[in-house]
């Protein structure tokens, strides 16, 4: 039995589909408009086969921890993946200071009681 990630082992990519399809032509960014490069029709047929891949879940967790990963990883590409990644960081950074803020509030009302 191999030690490497499902999705290395019995992907629904496997085989499937061109390079192309997995690396669309990336048209690039603006600071203000995000072009969707993956919306390709080379992009679209990636991302179908991601949709019906039993490693799926393996794939999505392991595209999220790497910021260089090019191309469609689990339906998402690099911009998507970078969005989710960052929204996640948000929700962290936000759930750290509420409970911050609680805890400084359990402490402050022990002060109430002295």
């Amino acid at each position: 039995m191999s030690n490497l990630p499902k999705f290395t082992q019995v992907p629904a990519c496997a085989g499937s589909l061109t390079p192309e399809d997995w690396f669309p032509e990336e048209l690039g960014t603006k600071a203000y408009i995000k072009y969707n490069y993956s919306y390709t029709d080379e992009g679209l047929r990636a991302r179908s086969v991601c949709l019906n891949c039993d490693a799926y879940d393996e794939c999505f967790d392991y595209a999220l921890q790497f910021d260089n990963l090019q191309g469609i990883w689990a339906g998402h590409d690099r911009y998507e993946r970078a969005e989710i990644q960052r929204t996640r960081n948000m929700t962290n950074l936000q759930s750290v200071y509420v409970s911050d803020l609680r805890a400084e509030a359990i402490l402050n009302q022990g002060d109430a009681y002295e």
